[in-house]
């Protein structure tokens, strides 16, 4: 038995002898009156036994592990997965998993790409960096960008509108290299 354990008889025999509110024996006690509540309950339901919990709260949207696994095992035996063919691939095994559930884990395996300064500076040593190899016009777009934020609007947006003024260009293919 743990410690745990008899403070939380020790909590409720306390409650159910003054017969004081719940909410005023908590404060009391120093703990939250939902906490109290739940140690009622189960007491209740169940006696001092039922009090010696070990196990941990799990999440009500928390997978299985074994289900995380075959999620974490289909993006490592075909790394150019996408998230929806993963669903459906899912689905057909009847494993119901949110696209975002999916992104979850395999972030939670360090199975997606997502971009950090860490990974670009390794990778410009390999690969040359998108501004070395594009027109001045969209290093300029580029540069205004990473502005964006730091200086007053007012003057950003001047800036931007002189840019568009002096090139005309496509903003579809300028905010998709942004991002």
């Amino acid at each position: 038995m743990n410690t745990r354990y008899y403070r939380r008889v020790e909590c409720v025999e306390y409650y159910l002898k003054n017969k004081k509110p719940l909410r005023t024996t908590a404060k009391k006690l120093g703990i939250s009156w939902i906490t109290l509540w739940r140690w009622v309950r189960w007491y209740k339901k169940g006696g001092t036994k039922n009090l010696n919990r070990e196990e941990k709260f799990k999440p009500w949207n928390k997978l299985d592990s074994e289900i995380e696994k075959k999620v974490a095992i289909l993006k490592e035996n075909n790394p150019s997965l996408t998230i929806s063919t993963a669903q459906k691939i899912l689905l057909r095994t009847k494993i119901n998993i949110s696209s975002k559930g999916i992104w979850s884990i395999w972030k939670r395996y360090g199975l997606t790409s997502s971009y950090s300064k860490q990974n670009d500076e390794g990778l410009s040593q390999i690969i040359p960096r998108p501004e070395s190899i594009l027109s001045p016009e969209i290093e300029k777009v580029c540069e205004l960008s990473k502005t964006f934020g730091k200086i007053p609007f007012p003057e950003y947006y001047k800036k931007a509108k002189a840019l568009s003024k002096d090139w005309s260009y496509d903003p579809s293919t300028v905010r998709l290299y942004l991002e």
